[in-house]
């Protein structure tokens, strides 16, 4: 059932043309039912290939010997993942959400209209915000600030460039 509720996240995420907006949604929908599907516990009983004896639960050929071995102790840790999951969600995603800053800074890059009409201008412009973004995601080791300053700078000529045929 978790997998169902997943599956509509994972597969907005492999999107080639994927946006915030849309990862926002799926999130918040994930959140929501895995929430729901907390609160209802009858819901996570196991229903088919359940037996229940002195021994604990047996699930089709698989004894469930961890904790409480009885098909209630199944529902708690099936809740704790749930939660476990939910949390992880929010830990990933929802700073991206309500970072405003974060938000505010990808916008220089999206808004050519805006972008300053001289190249000695144009030489830092951005710069703070790519600062903003390399600080918040955490960039794995290997990557460095500076050498994201260097591709912004080469990126901004490129699309100076290829701008100037239309403007």
């Amino acid at each position: 059932m978790v997998q169902r509720i997943l599956a509509p996240l994972s597969a907005c995420l492999q999107q080639r043309d994927v946006t915030l907006e849309m990862v926002k949604t799926k999130v918040s929908t994930v959140q929501l039912k895995l929430q729901e599907l907390s609160r209802d516990r009858a819901k996570m009983k196991m229903k088919d290939g359940v037996e229940e004896d002195d021994e604990g639960v047996k699930y089709k050929t698989v004894r469930l010997r961890r904790g409480q071995a009885k098909e209630d102790g199944v529902v708690e840790v099936a809740v704790q993942v749930l939660s476990t999951i939910d949390y992880h969600l929010d830990g990933r995603f929802k700073d991206t959400f309500l970072n405003i800053d974060v938000i505010n800074s990808a916008l220089p890059f999206i808004l050519l209209h805006a972008w300053p009409p001289t190249a000695e201008a144009l030489a830092s412009y951005g710069e703070e915000e790519i600062s903003t973004i390399f600080q918040h995601y955490r960039v794995p080791q290997g990557h460095s600030l500076d050498n994201c300053l260097i591709q912004w700078g080469e990126l901004k000529v490129v699309v100076r460039r290829k701008l100037s045929f239309f403007l």
